[in-house]
C-alpha cells in the first residue's frame, strides 16, 4: 500500500519551503545511493555467476576431453590383445574415477538439514 505523504501547508514562508524541499530532496538521494548500491551489489553477483560458468564449461571440456581420450585408448589396447595395456588403462581410469569422486565431494555444499516435524 503506498503512503500518501502530506503535502506542505500554503502558508510556508520561501525559507521553510526551501527547507522542506531540501529534506525532501535529501531522501531522494538516501534512496537513488541505496538503489545505485544494490544494483553495483547486483552486478558482482552476476560477474562471479559468470566466472563460475566459464570455469565450470573449462572444467566440463576437460574432462570430456579426459574420457574421450581413455575411450580410445581402452579400444586401442582391446584391439592388440594386450592384457597389461588394458590393465594399466583400468588402473588410470580408477585413478581418475577417484580423483574426480573426491573434487565432486570436496565442492558439493552438505545436503540441508531436515525439517523438524
Amino acid at each position: 500500500m503506498v503512503k500518501k505523504k502530506k503535502s506542505a501547508p500554503q502558508s510556508l514562508s520561501p525559507q521553510q519551503w526551501f527547507q522542506v524541499l531540501n529534506v525532501r530532496l535529501a531522501r531522494i538521494e538516501a534512496k537513488i545511493n541505496a538503489i545505485q548500491n544494490g544494483e553495483v551489489k547486483t552486478m558482482a553477483t552476476l560477474d562471479d555467476i559468470r566466472t563460475a560458468v566459464a570455469s565450470e564449461t573449462s572444467t566440463v571440456a576437460a574432462v570430456t576431453t579426459l574420457l574421450q581420450s581413455l575411450s580410445q585408448q581402452l579400444k586401442d589396447a582391446l584391439a592388440s590383445e594386450d592384457p597389461t595395456a588394458i590393465q594399466a588403462l583400468v588402473d588410470q581410469i580408477n585413478q581418475n574415477a577417484n580423483v574426480l569422486a573426491n573434487a565432486v565431494a570436496a565442492n558439493t555444499p552438505a545436503p540441508a538439514p531436515a525439517p523438524a516435524t
